[in-house]
């Protein structure tokens, strides 16, 4: 009888093994406010580059653009001057981060226009050198370093879009034509110089799904699963640097997409040289929890080192949500992360630190007037080295406080011990590996498919 207590208790401890089943493990998501910017901004780059994170261009309040940057350095925001405004530009990491390509945005306030503009920034003087100009004008675009150095760039806000390289050092010039006109599209290296280029269609005010792979090398191909799956976009960031999951040197050119399908289902895309699949999970992405609809809308980052990806959300009382996926493992193990409610969190795609853990700063929560200037830790990690002068992170449990907790179920738990477990079973929510909980209300599929 001793020995079933014993056991009948240990079930009750926390474990850090994975669950064998289809459960969704769900826990507190620890979140620091760092000091907030010196400007209000949406629709910049954000990156960390030179052991620090830095912010530019965009739009600041009243939907205005504004030619500055921000680097985090000693506990504080720093304000520098760009040589020109790059409201929905362009950022690309350049020779492992020691300069950093800006280019183009919109032309004018209330993101009209689109421009040629270049200029590089050089993390370890935190100045802007203006060099060049695109071959076309652009806004809504993203670039990625090719395995020959090349950057290649595609995407626009609404036409005239084409690929385009750029040589590492001051000329942009036309590679190829596209099919169609994407907004912010994955541009994802393969090997031998070779990309694709994919990703949603801006149309009547709504993202569009758009089957058609347009490739640099090659000629363009369809995926069927791009016909039902919508991948997230927005209008900050790399894309193709935070969903790059693979080894370069090894020749793995792969990555992780986070997408939406018409149900509001959300699942992670699996790329790797031509084939598109979904990833095996444990369970699906919950689209609902116990405060209701989860908001999922921005790219996934995958932390490499830890073979971890990491989708950000929110919902309608300004709770955040983590979903941690395991890629490593198939199928996949989900955790949820889940927040109190933070209403001056923006809505914005996060940037992994070097230590793990997510920052997001500035966004806006419901309009491009009104951007934010607060900027948010989210620790993924539990790495106490802490690369932004944080303080505090989640705490693991000791052998000894597993112990006492052991006592305690044994002394005190023990009798009531069938009346827990079977609260523990209504606890944890069993996820269907095919069915979604239920479809959040808004996403990116926010008008039916013509």
């Amino acid at each position: 009888m001793f020995n079933l207590l014993i056991l009948m208790a240990t079930m009750l401890l926390p474990s850090n093994q994975p669950s064998s089943d289809t459960s969704l493990t769900a826990e507190k998501l620890t979140v620091e406010r760092l000091p907030d910017m010196n400007l209000p901004r949406s629709g910049h780059c954000v990156f960390w580059a030179g052991g620090e994170m830095t912010v530019v261009g965009g739009r600041t309040s009243g939907f205005v653009l504004t030619p500055t940057a921000e680097y985090f350095a000693d506990g504080a925001w720093h304000l520098v001057n760009t040589v020109y405004p790059h409201d929905d530009g362009l950022a690309v990491l350049l020779d492992s981060r020691r300069r950093v390509l800006i280019a183009g945005g919109h032309e004018k306030n209330l993101g009209i226009g689109q421009t040629y503009e270049a200029e590089m920034y050089l993390p370890e003087t935190h100045t802007f050198e203006g060099f060049g100009c695109l071959d076309r004008n652009r806004a809504c675009a993203q670039g990625a370093v090719l395995a020959g150095g090349e950057v290649l760039i595609a995407g626009n806000h609404l036409d005239n879009d084409a690929l385009e390289l750029f040589d590492g050092d001051k000329t942009f010039r036309f590679a190829k034509e596209v099919e169609v006109c994407r907004w912010m599209p994955y541009v994802l290296p393969m090997g031998e110089g070779d990309a694709l280029v994919f990703g949603a269609v801006w149309r009547d005010g709504v993202y569009r799904p758009c089957d058609t792979v347009t490739r640099l090398r090659g000629t363009a191909f369809t995926v069927p699963l791009l016909k039902d799956w919508l991948p997230m976009v927005d209008d900050q960031n790399s894309h193709s640097v935070s969903s790059f999951k693979g080894d370069r040197a090894a020749g793995d050119y792969s990555y992780l997409v986070a997408a939406q399908n018409r149900e509001g289902q959300v699942a992670f895309m699996h790329i790797r040289d031509t084939v598109f699949e979904l990833l095996p999970t444990l369970c699906p992405v919950p689209t609902e929890w116990e405060w209701g609809s989860i908001l999922f809308d921005r790219p996934l980052v995958v932390d490499r080192t830890a073979q971890r990806a990491y989708l950000v959300g929110n919902d309608s009382t300004h709770r955040i949500y983590v979903v941690a996926v395991d890629y490593s493992r198939i199928p996949a193990p989900i955790t949820l992360y889940h927040s109190d409610p933070l209403p001056e969190f923006g809505q914005a795609t996060p940037v992994l630190t070097p230590d793990g853990n997510l920052v997001v700063a500035g966004g806006i929560i419901d309009n491009n007037f009104t951007p934010l200037a607060t900027a948010w830790l989210l620790k993924m990690s539990g790495d106490e080295r802490g690369s932004l002068a944080s303080s505090s992170f989640t705490r693991t449990t000791s052998p000894l406080e597993r112990g006492r907790g052991v006592l305690l179920a044994l002394f005190v738990i023990a009798p009531i011990v069938g009346i827990v477990l079977m609260a523990r079973q209504v606890r944890k929510k069993h996820c269907l590996v095919q069915t979604p909980p239920c479809p959040p209300q808004g996403g990116m599929w926010v008008s039916p498919l013509s």
